[in-house]
């Protein structure tokens, strides 16, 4: 399962009209507008439905300023590893969060990202049939993403 990760995600988003996003995965193109999905060479989502951390993967990444703010996730990842299958560090939150949706992943969270980070992404996963929610709002948007049973079970351990 794991050897499937993506080769490269793209995302485009525009918050009215025109193309949402589009993105690639190995063996499928994507591209969602408004009213439509079109998708090459399709293969269904797949998003995780494992309900408990043992046996999760899950993915995190570290924020820009992690050098010089302390605030910087090393706490989390110190405080949910000993409860996971293991935490993976693979790219941009676009692509983690896609692998999420992809069913690669079991869920994922960041701190201190921005729009770009995640718009499209965030719509790829809604489509999967994950859920996305707020972390905290002090460290720009800070999401916690994955199936509502592994979402629940990461929330208990970040901050």
């Amino acid at each position: 399962m794991y050897d499937e990760l993506l080769k490269f995600a793209v995302q485009l988003a525009k918050a009215a009209g025109g193309i949402q996003l589009a993105y690639f995965r190995g063996d499928r193109l994507s591209i969602e507008t408004k009213s439509n999905v079109y998708d090459v060479v399709t293969r269904a989502d797949r998003e995780s439905e494992k309900q408990t951390l043992a046996t999760s993967v899950i993915a995190s990444g570290f924020p820009y300023d992690k050098d010089v703010n302390p605030d910087n996730n090393s706490d989390n990842v110190a405080r949910i590893i000993p409860y996971v299958r293991d935490v993976r560090r693979l790219g941009s939150a676009a692509y983690d969060i896609s692998c999420v949706a992809a069913g690669l992943l079991d869920g994922y969270w960041e701190l201190a990202l921005h729009e770009w980070d995640v718009c499209a992404a965030e719509l790829i996963l809604a489509e999967a049939g994950g859920v996305v929610c707020d972390l905290r709002r002090d460290r720009g948007i800070s999401i916690v993403a994955g199936n509502g049973a592994i979402v629940k079970e990461i929330l208990k351990y970040v901050r």
